[in-house]
């Protein structure tokens, strides 16, 4: 009789405490892992503060460009992802004026082409802030357009020149912070801000036209996660 007496009591208080970790279990049991690999496509803004420039020629070219980005990316772990981007910036465009002996004057071009790849980190595993840190190249082309020479020796004879044009190649390094705001399960607004550097050598059309070797960067992604 106090066998069966102590049966009963220990299957009294065990019992409810299995199933209660039993049902612990359960509801602690992480849901489906998303896939890991990401898309993303966005404009991109980018503000061309003026650089070091060729000292008989002005004004620097600077002003804001429109373009747009395209990469993919993994999550390597909750904290962790890699990525390649390309990136296609708007045409900077402006008038320049070169004095010596004579005086010609001319419409500058610059546009450049980014691929490359970064490195994200979320401070902690799904925190919404995330920080980008990369490098990769930059094709840069630029170009001369209705150019006009005005001599000053003698005076008023004019020569027209036809629109010419040169690329480089240059290494780039960028960095940028970004909020990831959550739209549906697959689907993120990613909007960020940056900073570029290109490395513009002398003696190119870059240091005539005066291009920045930095500049700002503003973005709003759509990521996507399939």
């Amino acid at each position: 009789m106090m066998m069966a007496w102590r049966r009963a009591m220990a299957l009294a208080i065990v019992g409810p405490a299995a199933v209660a970790s039993i049902c612990l279990a359960q509801t602690a049991s992480p849901p489906a892992a998303a896939s890991p690999v990401y898309l993303q496509i966005a404009p991109v803004v980018t503000v061309h503060p003026e650089g070091t420039q060729y000292h008989r020629a002005s004004p620097p070219l600077t002003g804001t460009t429109v373009g747009g980005a395209l990469g993919a990316g993994v999550w390597l772990v909750p904290e962790l992802a890699v990525e390649a981007e390309v990136l296609v910036d708007g045409l900077l465009s402006g008038a320049i004026v070169d004095s010596y002996s004579t005086r010609t004057e001319y419409t500058a071009e610059s546009r450049d082409i980014v691929v490359g790849g970064h490195v994200r980190f979320c401070p902690r595993g799904g925190s919404h802030l995330e920080f980008t840190a990369g490098g990769g190249v930059v094709f840069s082309r630029f170009a001369r357009r209705n150019g006009v020479t005005t001599s000053l020796f003698p005076p008023g004879a004019v020569t027209r020149w036809p629109d010419q044009e040169t690329s480089t190649t240059q290494p780039t390094v960028s960095g940028s912070m970004a909020v990831a705001i959550p739209l549906s399960t697959r689907l993120e607004l990613v909007p960020s801000v940056g900073a570029r550097w290109i490395q513009r050598e002398f003696d190119t059309d870059a240091w005539y036209f005066g291009v920045g070797r930095y500049m700002v960067h503003f973005s709003a992604a759509l990521r996507f996660t399939p």
